[in-house]
């Protein structure tokens, strides 16, 4: 019956063949596809910008408190 529809519809088989390729050629679930030392470097910087960044927050808030009558 499987071999009936494919030969009625060849195009339809071709998808499929490569449907299966694509299937194959996928990456194990567990596997790091990443090195270690790039993922350690991004996110020191990621770390870093934080840090940078909730440092001149909070002093451009101490600046808008001071500036800022609140009663």
């Amino acid at each position: 019956m499987i071999t009936q529809f494919f030969s009625k519809h060849p195009i339809k088989f071709i998808r499929y063949l490569k449907l299966i390729k694509f299937m194959s050629d996928q990456k194990p679930l567990f596997k790091a596809p990443y090195d270690i030392k790039d993922v350690g470097v991004l996110f020191a910087i990621v770390a870093f910008v934080l840090i940078i960044a909730a440092i001149l927050g909070n002093n451009l808030f101490g600046v808008f408190q001071e500036s800022v009558n609140f009663g």
